[in-house]
């Protein structure tokens, strides 16, 4: 007699989606807070957050009769509103623990609420929206959890909530410290469950469409050409040197160089945050230099070889010749054709006006003298932007 199952509550199944956005953007999250934990006005509001105790307010605020409402509804399907309230104080906690000043990842803002708003843009949401699919299919305790929050009493309680003064007063006053609970309810939530309405997809979610495509169709290949360069001590000293590098650090000296800055002003109208990039670059660099310091495979092991060479150089090329260009291709013609979005920022990429930014940028001497350090670690910077990159759109 096989053992009986256990059940999922719904807090579980949170703890799913929460389990595959750490996954995939925990490392980024991690950059992220570091990067405001720069700025007085983003640590002002952790401060503020960190002094409150969320428990206290919670009983506090028992005795609103529009609150009890919604606790009741709240208990009845077995929703444990304490243990959403306790993560969010560890949350909190955890936050205001860590002390640094370093930038190390994409900002938009220096409060809470563009914290909030970047935090939001870097959820996987194509898999936390397929996790989501899967457990209204499959979970019974799960599905029928949503379609309670989805039904007309829970859209009467909660709005009813809102409207109750003192619920208000709380509300004003952490908005007073620009944290809008509002915004972490309606938006931070449902993204989390990837169930934003309308679901925008930026370019960097286009971007990743296509890295998921190579990676899904050509991650073997990938992994083995990896194997085989890590026995080159040219590959070698290449990768050590990239890897070491803090990118974002001369992103932060190029902003200086006002043809950078024009560059990077352009592509930030767009929606295009360089840093984005840069981080995923630098990250992929770490990763591979983690594998370089255990074991490679032997040689003789590997079951093809696809080294043209023993350099950086000759496996970047060797990276765009791998790439399913006839794929890639077809992907972008489609995102050209029907998202409106992808279309005008690739416009924007093709236009005459970009091209004579990015050809002022490579007249700065920084720019120059960044590419020619590069050079002599034989890693071809105008390679990588003029044909690895356009090579993942299938633009070779």
């Amino acid at each position: 007699m096989s053992a009986p199952q256990l059940r999922h509550s719904f807090q579980d199944h949170f703890d799913d989606f929460m389990i595959l956005t750490r996954e995939l953007e925990g490392a980024h999250f991690g950059r992220q807070t570091e990067s405001y934990l720069g700025f007085e006005e983003f640590t002002g509001s952790l401060a503020y957050l960190a002094s409150k105790d969320f428990v206290k307010l919670f009983e506090d605020l028992k005795d609103v009769a529009e609150f009890n409402a919604v606790l009741e509804f709240l208990k009845d399907i077995d929703v444990d509103a304490y243990y959403y309230l306790e993560l969010i104080q560890r949350l909190v906690d955890e936050k205001s623990a860590v002390i640094t000043k370093k930038l190390r990842h994409p900002i938009t803002g220096r409060t809470m609420t563009s914290y909030l708003n970047d935090i939001v843009s870097m959820f996987p949401r194509k898999k936390l929206r397929e996790l989501f699919d899967e457990k209204m299919d499959n979970e019974k305790v799960f599905s029928g959890v949503v379609k309670e929050f989805r039904s007309e009493e829970w859209k009467n309680l909660y709005e009813a909530l809102w409207e109750n003064d003192k619920f208000k007063a709380v509300v004003d006053e952490m908005a007073e410290n620009d944290f809008d609970l509002r915004y972490v309810l309606d938006t931070v939530l449902l993204a989390l469950f990837g169930q934003i309405e309308p679901f925008p997809l930026t370019f960097q979610d286009h971007f990743d469409d296509f890295v998921d495509t190579i990676t899904a169709l050509k991650g073997n290949h990938f992994e083995e050409l990896v194997n085989e360069y890590l026995h080159f001590e040219e590959f070698q000293a290449s990768l050590n040197f990239i890897a070491d590098q803090d990118f974002i650090d001369v992103l932060q000296e190029l902003m200086e160089v006002p043809a950078y800055a024009t560059a990077d002003a352009y592509l930030k109208s767009h929606n295009i945050f360089p840093a984005y990039y840069i981080d995923r670059f630098h990250l992929l660099a770490e990763k591979i230099q983690e594998n370089a310091s255990g074991q490679p495979k032997n040689l003789q092991d590997l079951k093809h070889h696809h080294a043209s060479g023993r350099t950086m150089r000759s496996f970047l090329i060797d990276i765009v010749d791998m790439f399913p260009e006839e794929i890639l291709e077809d992907i972008l013609e489609e995102k050209v054709e029907e998202d409106t979005e992808f279309r005008n920022v690739w416009k924007s990429l093709r236009s005459e006006e970009w091209e004579d930014l990015y050809e002022a940028l490579w007249e700065t001497d920084i720019f120059k003298t960044k590419a020619a350090e590069l050079a002599q670690y034989d890693f071809n910077l105008e390679y990588f932007f003029n044909t690895l990159v356009l090579a993942i759109f299938g633009q070779e």
